[in-house]
């Protein structure tokens, strides 16, 4: 279900991808930007509207991808004569289609347009199946991350400030010091005081667990996934209910559970919560909804 960290070790010998600063966009002269957000019923994933290079699309805004990437069969219908080059992969990853970069010249959300940068392109077109609405692209950390920003899926918005808006009753999660775009916060099950790492993702419609984290419930179900390589349906076993903390953040869950995959806290979970992140100070904050 999940476009793990793309930043691993990339082909030295492509000149456009010899560096991860590549994949960093020029951040904007707009200090605050908002965008609205289609937050689609049912699975709780949301989508945005953005120009890419002048044409528009439809992004999902994905705190778990580490790169922003679009669907090939968009690329190749928008940009027929688009140049593109292979990538390498190494570290762990899910992708199993062979990965092109393609040069971003201009992303525009809301207000702000990002500029130069490098793109990815694998074939997403099971993504639009899975939300229910065309998606072009998902929005991943490196371009999501080019300032502050706010998550909020109650208010359907997402907005960027030039400073970490840290209301009063917001609290601090402890994250795992990682050399990527990803954010893991460090968790310990209620009851249990062993710690493990949880992916903030937002582009996952539920929260999964580890069974070696979690223990099981009653049952299972089966449910329509899709990833960044295909979509099927899949049989999860149901964990019991629990409470997941994240340093002073409490919250009440009752997991699907997937033995030998890293856990994540998905939409599901964070719609009752606003999300803030300094994607460049490597800090984030979850302000429960009840605290406003």
């Amino acid at each position: 279900m999940r476009l793990i960290a793309l930043a691993a070790a990339l082909l030295a010998a492509c000149p456009l991808l010899a560096q991860e600063a590549l994949f960093t966009p020029t951040p904007p002269a707009v200090q605050i930007n908002r965008a609205a957000l289609t937050v689609h019923p049912g699975n709780n994933l949301q989508t945005l509207p953005a120009t890419l290079n002048g044409k528009p699309c439809t992004l999902l805004l994905d705190t778990g991808a580490s790169h922003t990437t679009f669907d090939v069969g968009f690329l190749k219908e928008a940009f027929p004569d688009l140049p593109t080059q292979p990538v390498a992969l190494g570290g762990e990853t899910n992708v199993e289609a062979a990965p092109q970069a393609f040069p971003i010249h201009t992303l525009k959300i809301g207000e702000a347009e990002l500029r130069r940068f490098v793109g990815m392109a694998l074939p997403l077109g099971h993504l639009s199946e899975a939300v229910g609405v065309r998606v072009d692209g998902i929005l991943g950390m490196n371009a999501l991350g080019y300032a502050p920003f706010r998550l909020s899926l109650a208010d359907g918005a997402v907005t960027w400030f030039s400073a970490p808006p840290v209301p009063q009753g917001a609290l601090p999660l402890p994250l795992l010091d990682v050399a990527d775009n990803s954010f893991h916060a460090v968790a310990t099950r209620a009851g249990d005081e062993t710690t493990f790492p949880v992916l903030l993702d937002s582009g996952a419609s539920l929260t999964f667990m580890d069974g070696a984290h979690w223990p099981a419930g009653e049952g299972e179900a089966r449910l329509g996934a899709a990833g960044v390589n295909a979509a099927q349906d899949a049989a999860f076993k149901r964990g019991a209910p629990g409470t997941l903390r994240l340093g002073a953040l409490s919250l009440p869950l009752e997991p699907l559970l997937r033995d030998g995959e890293e856990p994540l806290l998905g939409a599901d979970a964070l719609r009752g919560l606003d999300l803030i992140i300094d994607a460049k100070a490597r800090k984030a904050w979850a302000l429960p909804r009840a605290a406003e």
